[in-house]
This record gives structure tokens, sequence and C-alpha cells, in this order.
């Protein structure tokens, strides 16, 4: 799988920007649900995209979903405000991952 380094970042801003597994068959994007209303999803990208998965939250425009330095991934809102934390700081992630079954892996650099 294509490896998603520290420090990337999605915006809800720039809908058509993914992160996509190997063969380009999944995206974690965010899909537009109304003119200024988001969800982030992964999607099938053969005929759509059409979300396999959401996120439970609902956001705006400038939203953003980050793999920071520290190893944890967030999902924050235009001011900056933490909507969800996968709580994996200083965990020694080293990246993350899409794979080709459209799963969405953080990974270490022992694994």
């Amino acid at each position: 799988a294509a490896e998603i380094p520290l420090g990337s970042a999605l915006s809800s801003s720039n809908p058509d920007q993914t992160w996509s597994s190997p063969t380009n068959n999944f995206n974690l994007r965010f899909l537009a649900i109304y003119s200024s209303s988001f969800s982030l999803a992964i999607a099938f990208a053969g005929a759509g995209p059409i979300p396999i998965w959401t996120a439970g939250a609902v956001v705006g425009g400038g939203a953003s979903f980050r793999l920071l330095p520290s190893g944890d991934l967030r999902l924050l809102s235009i001011t900056g405000a933490v909507i969800w934390s996968s709580g994996t700081a200083n965990r020694g992630v080293s990246h993350a991952t899409l794979d080709d079954s459209g799963n969405f892996i953080l990974k270490n650099g022992s694994v």
C-alpha cells in the first residue's frame, strides 16, 4: 500500500484531494453532502465515488483531516477545534496506508 506520511492533511475545501489505495480503487476524501457540508469518507472510486464508510460527524468548509507529526490522526473544524482524535500521539506511528481492500491503517516503524 502507498504510504501516507506524517504531516499529511486533507481539507474539505478541496474535496478532489484524496489519499488513495495503490490501485486507486479506494480513496479517503471529503464528500459533499450539501453545498457547505461534508463527510469524511472512504469511497470506492470505480463509479462515483461511492462511500463505503463515513465518519459520524458532518463538517463544514475548511475542516481538515490530519496525520500529525506526533502520529495522532485528527478531524478538525475550520477553527482548529478537535472533532475526533485517534489518541495515537507519541505511540510510534510512522505513517498510514489505505490498502486495496479499503482499510485505512496506522502503522508503526517496526511492522
